[in-house]
């Protein structure tokens, strides 16, 4: 499996997973991915929606730190979601999988 959760007692072995993650997601171009992660209160949540979407945005400066943070538009509760990087377990683009 290409993106199987790493614990954080390998840091560079972290920084290849993300690295992994950030191709996977900017692959996307645009077109509709699922995300399945770990929410802060312990539950999982999968989310189907776009990165890059400004359609909506109110105007402002987003305070996520983007080495952090993906920001996806929720296509199914039409609203932005801050996903942790660090707690996604899967990501489907295209009808491929990898976790």
């Amino acid at each position: 499996a290409i993106m199987s959760p790493l614990p954080r007692a390998f840091p560079r072995l972290s920084e290849l997973y993300m690295k992994k993650l950030d191709q996977l997601l900017l692959s996307s171009g645009g077109k509709f991915i699922t995300v399945t992660f770990t929410k802060k209160d312990g539950s999982l949540r999968t989310l189907t929606g776009r990165l890059g979407v400004t359609k909506h945005l109110k105007g402002g400066v987003s305070t996520l730190n983007p080495d952090q943070y993906v920001t996806i538009y929720d296509m199914q509760n039409s609203g932005y979601r801050a996903v942790n990087r660090s707690t996604i377990q899967s990501v489907t683009c295209e009808g491929v999988t990898h976790e």
